[in-house]
């Protein structure tokens, strides 16, 4: 068996006692003090939305239904020029090709916009405001 294995009882508690270990639990107490507070209060809150509940509905209401269009056409789109050899022209590939753009678009554009129409800039990362 390994010498600098250290095994303890289950009835002795560990107890850290070198004067190393108790430099660093105070330095690490001091850096407790050089943390930021959160950008906002408790009592704040109230502050996280630029707008009312029901305008906040309304809004996401309008979004999901933008994004439920843009994906469910788009994708239509792409089916029916992939799957017909007819459909394989030029021009319908340049529709293609818009297609994507525009999946990709609603896909990755529209919730980080929605996300900034409905909290204040200085909540969304958690960031204080300068």
């Amino acid at each position: 068996m390994n010498s600098s294995l250290l095994l303890l009882d289950e009835e002795e508690p560990y107890t850290n006692s070198s004067a190393e270990d108790q430099d660093l639990d105070q330095d690490l107490d001091q850096d407790q003090d050089l943390l930021l507070p959160p950008p906002w209060e408790e009592e704040e809150w109230s502050n996280l939305y630029r707008h009312s509940n029901t305008v906040n509905v309304i809004l996401i209401g309008a979004y999901l239904l933008i994004l439920t269009l843009g994906v469910v056409g788009n994708l239509m789109v792409v089916g029916v020029v992939l799957r017909s050899p007819r459909m394989r022209t030029v021009t319908n590939l340049f529709i293609l090709n818009l297609a994507i753009a525009d999946l990709l678009v609603v896909l990755f554009c529209l919730p980080p916009t929605l996300v900034s129409n409905i909290l204040v800039r200085k909540c969304i990362f958690a960031f204080p405001s300068q």
